[in-house]
C-alpha cells in the first residue's frame, strides 16, 4: 500500500486561513438581500414545487372559475377545495422548496418569505384569495408559517 505524502504545515495553515477568510468576508444580509437577489432564488426554489404539484390544481381552478361566474359552491365542492388545499400544503411541507425558502428566509432575516412565496404560487395558479385565506384555518399551514425553523 502506497503512503500519501504529508502536506507541509504551512500549506495546511494557508488552506485553513483561506477558508476562514472566506467565511469572515461574507457581507451582512442587508447588503445582499435585495429584491433582485431574492427573486431568482425564490423562483428556483418554487420550480420544483410547481412541477411536483401540477396535477393538484384542477379542483382549485375549477371551483375558482365557478365562483368567478357567480355560482356558489356546494358542500361537496367546498370539501374538495379544502382537501385540495391541504394536499398542496402537505406537498409543500415535504418539498425541497420549503427547505430552500427557509434557508433563504433565515439568510435575509425575512420570517414571512415562506408564507409569501406559497401565497404567490397559489395566486399564480388562479386560486382566489378566499381559498388562500382558508389556509389560515389549517393547523399545518399556521405551524408552517409561524415556525420557519421547521425542517423536513
Amino acid at each position: 500500500m502506497r503512503r500519501l505524502p504529508r502536506l507541509p504545515s504551512f500549506i495546511i495553515t494557508l488552506l485553513v486561513s483561506l477558508f476562514l477568510t472566506a467565511c469572515a468576508s461574507t457581507p451582512p444580509p442587508e447588503e445582499i438581500c435585495s429584491a433582485a437577489w431574492i427573486k431568482p432564488r425564490t423562483d428556483a426554489a418554487l420550480d420544483e414545487f410547481k412541477d411536483a404539484t401540477s396535477g393538484k390544481w384542477k379542483t382549485l381552478q375549477r371551483s375558482s372559475e365557478q365562483t368567478a361566474n357567480g355560482n356558489d359552491l356546494g358542500l361537496l365542492e367546498k370539501a374538495r377545495v379544502i382537501l385540495s388545499l391541504a394536499s398542496v400544503v402537505s406537498s409543500f411541507q415535504n418539498s425541497q422548496a420549503l427547505e430552500d425558502l427557509q434557508t433563504l428566509g433565515k439568510t435575509c432575516n425575512d420570517p414571512e418569505l415562506v408564507s409569501n412565496a406559497l401565497r404567490g404560487v397559489l395566486s399564480e395558479y388562479g386560486v382566489p384569495d378566499t381559498y388562500i385565506d382558508l389556509l389560515d384555518e389549517l393547523e399545518g399551514f399556521i405551524e408552517l408559517m409561524n415556525n420557519s425553523d421547521q425542517t423536513r
